[in-house]
């Protein structure tokens, strides 16, 4: 029902820039058209929340011995020491030969995780469009692609499409950006004829690969959604 509402919606705008274009004194009214898009992000994003909500894991973290069940008494008093005799009355006892003391072996330094940065809005809006503008070779978008190489027929549907929604709506990610790991997710943000428009509800996502951020690959089944396109069986895990 979203894509459908997409589809119609980017109709309805590419429809108004044409009739702006043949008749420069008539202003087109593209709130109708804004809102059915905004309203088919809004359904995307709520579908989206709603598969990834998290489940609730009921596993206690800890189980108390049973009723009824033996629990070992301490040991008594400590065992006396292996090699050392018996003193005679009045007399210190005489102690056996002392046992060496085993070495722990010297720990290793931890090893630091590599540090992630913490990329800003408009590098991840270029990290965005070098992934579905069309100017760029195939090969050069996989680069920009979380499994690139798994999403090539997707990524071509995309690019044929995605000439005219980048010079219509604009698509960027704005802030704040949030971080988890190495990952970075913000929301998107259209462009309706020139002005930027509302925030909508939904979020890409990035994760931070080979030493640069690419668009994970839930992301790129959203594009791929709200340009009317499915993604390939089993490459979002």
């Amino acid at each position: 029902m979203a894509v459908a509402s997409v589809v119609v919606a980017v109709a309805a705008v590419l429809v108004a820039i044409e009739v702006r274009g043949q008749e420069p004194q008539a202003a087109p009214d593209n709130t109708a058209s804004n809102a059915a898009i905004l309203a088919a992000l809004q359904s995307l994003a709520a579908d989206r929340g709603a598969a990834e909500a998290p489940v609730a894991d009921g596993a206690p973290a800890g189980e108390e011995p049973a009723a009824g069940t033996d629990v070992p008494a301490a040991a008594p008093g400590a065992a006396p020491v292996a090699g050392s005799a018996p003193a005679p009355d009045g007399a210190a006892p005489e102690s056996g030969p002392a046992t060496p003391t085993a070495q722990a072996p010297a720990a290793e330094p931890a090893r630091s995780a590599p540090s992630v940065p913490v990329p800003s809005a408009a590098e991840l809006t270029g990290t965005l469009h070098s992934a579905v503008d069309p100017a760029n070779g195939i090969g050069y978008r996989q680069t920009y692609v979380e499994r690139g190489e798994e999403a090539t027929g997707v990524l071509e549907q995309i690019g044929g499409r995605a000439g005219t929604m980048l010079q219509v709506v604009k698509p960027r990610v704005i802030d704040p950006i949030d971080m988890d790991g190495n990952t970075a997710s913000g929301r998107l943000q259209v462009t309706f004829a020139g002005a930027p428009g509302p925030e909508t509800p939904l979020r890409l996502t990035f994760v931070y690969l080979d030493g640069m951020w690419k668009l994970s690959a839930r992301s790129v089944c959203d594009v791929a959604s709200f340009n009317g396109f499915s993604c390939p069986s089993g490459y979002v895990r």
